[in-house]
Parts: C-alpha cells; sequence; structure tokens
C-alpha cells in the first residue's frame, strides 16, 4: 500500500502541450513516447533504461507505467530503489498497485471547461497563451536516485 497519499503531494510542475517541464536531470531518465502499453511492450524499454544507466523512467500515461512496474516485478527490479517510475493521468489503478504510481494527474475537467469558456460565441474572450499546472502527485514509485555501478 501507499506510504504517501496525494494529498501530502501539494507539488506542482508545469506543464506545456509537449509535456511537463521538469527540472534539469542530475542523473540518466528515459521519457517513453506513446504507445506501448503492455507488460510484453515493457521489455525493450526497460532494456534501454538498462543500457543508458537511468535511474528514473516518465512513461507516457499511467497504463504504460502500471505495465513498465509490472515488468519491473517480474525481474526483480527494485522500484524505486533501482528506478523510479511514474506516468500521467492519475488513473484509480496508480494508487492501487505496490509500489502505488507517481502520476502527473491529468486536468481533464479543468482543461475543459476552460476550453469551452473560451470557445463559447460571444464570450469576448481574447485570444491568449493559456498554461495549465497539473499536480504532481507523488506516491511510492518514485524516490531518490541510487547510485548506479
Amino acid at each position: 500500500m501507499s506510504k504517501r497519499s496525494p494529498e501530502d503531494s501539494g507539488t506542482s510542475v508545469p506543464f506545456t502541450s509537449s509535456g511537463p517541464v521538469l527540472p534539469k536531470r542530475t542523473s540518466p531518465s528515459v521519457v517513453l513516447p506513446p504507445g506501448s502499453a503492455t507488460a510484453s511492450d515493457a521489455l525493450p524499454i526497460l532494456d534501454a533504461v538498462h543500457e543508458a544507466h537511468a535511474t528514473a523512467l516518465f512513461a507516457f500515461n499511467d497504463v504504460q507505467a502500471l505495465a513498465v512496474l509490472a515488468e519491473c516485478r517480474r525481474r526483480g527490479i527494485d522500484v524505486p530503489g533501482a528506478l523510479s517510475v511514474l506516468g500521467v493521468d492519475d488513473v484509480p489503478m496508480s494508487s492501487l498497485v505496490d509500489p502505488a504510481l507517481t502520476t502527473v494527474a491529468a486536468p481533464a475537467t479543468d482543461a475543459g471547461s476552460t476550453a469551452a469558456i473560451l470557445l463559447v460565441p460571444g464570450a469576448n474572450v481574447p485570444p491568449r497563451p493559456l498554461t495549465l499546472t497539473p499536480p504532481l502527485v507523488v506516491r511510492d514509485s518514485t524516490g531518490r536516485a541510487a547510485e548506479r555501478r
């Protein structure tokens, strides 16, 4: 079970159309592209992580991250001791797995209501850049980078 709850996080990560804006990495990380979402898809991904000596893996979504967690468990990879794993969406299953998945919550309701206001005819809302800041829900699948040999 999760040692930390979503309410404990309170961390905000700026999010742009190209993804989250993360601080400069101090250790190698791997960011997964959209697509692979099964445990068998995670095999080559984890091989690439190992070859890159990465200490963290940021999946395109929670389903993909959950597949990676399953493959880590099968291989005996300690998450978060050897590898931190995080996803995007905060699907309900993310808090139910062990370790509970750290994720960037997708603000679908906020995005939808803001878009609706901007698109309503006659609303007289001038065009402007829009930045949503989704919360980072810190759970048990991330931790301090371990020293890798």
